[in-house]
């Protein structure tokens, strides 16, 4: 840092006015890309620790959850663009300025600034968005098998063949050998029987 106003470049000048000052072009850009990274977790942090407070609550279902991810995989891939990245640079140059940092990529070599680019920003994108990618796969295929339960209220005026579809689908991912933990045609019957005496204003805790 430059220090021109309380740092060590004043002290060296109130000593010597002579004193040259001549920033280190090194030390300088290590201090702007390392805001440059700060400004980048911060984008993906904000955006992920909502989301993974949000999936950990009670009454969020998988349906919602798997929104949410889809959601949040687009902004990442929106993310990912030279625009975004350019936004970026625009945004830390001007933090750089708060604190005293003057160096930038273009000030030293022009490669650098594109070298990071892919390195450090692409990179770091791209591994949230494989994370999200991963749970998001994981959830849909549960949600393949597990969703039509969540609308229990909606299931009353389902077709009974229909429901039973759901039922054995579900019946066949809960089975190992000639062990299972349910029985399609129970189930449907069980669900007919609870659906029609549940109404939307029936609280959680008496379901």
């Amino acid at each position: 840092m430059r220090g021109e106003k309380s740092g060590v470049q004043t002290r060296i000048r109130n000593i010597n006015p002579r004193a040259f000052y001549v920033p280190c072009s090194s030390h300088s850009l290590n201090l702007f890309k390392f805001i440059c990274s700060i400004v980048i977790w911060y984008k993906i942090l904000s955006r992920i620790n909502p989301i993974s407070k949000l999936l950990q609550t009670v009454h969020f279902d998988i349906s919602q959850a798997i929104d949410t991810l889809n959601n949040c995989k687009l902004f990442f891939e929106n993310l990912r663009s030279d625009e975004a990245f350019e936004s970026i640079i625009l945004e830390v140059t001007e933090l750089a300025s708060e604190v005293d940092v003057e160096a930038n990529f273009e000030a030293t070599t022009p490669h650098l600034k594109q070298k990071y680019k892919i390195e450090l920003f692409f990179h770091t994108v791209d591994q949230a968005i494989n994370a999200l990618e991963t749970r998001y796969n994981l959830l849909n295929t549960h949600s393949n098998y597990f969703s039509f339960l969540y609308n229990i209220f909606g299931l009353k005026d389902m077709r009974r063949n229909e429901l039973l579809a759901y039922c054995k689908d579900l019946e066949v991912v809960l089975t190992d050998g000639n062990s299972s933990d349910l029985n399609a045609l129970e189930l449907a019957d069980e669900i007919s029987i609870v659906s029609s005496l549940l109404t939307k204003e029936t609280p959680v805790g008496g379901l």
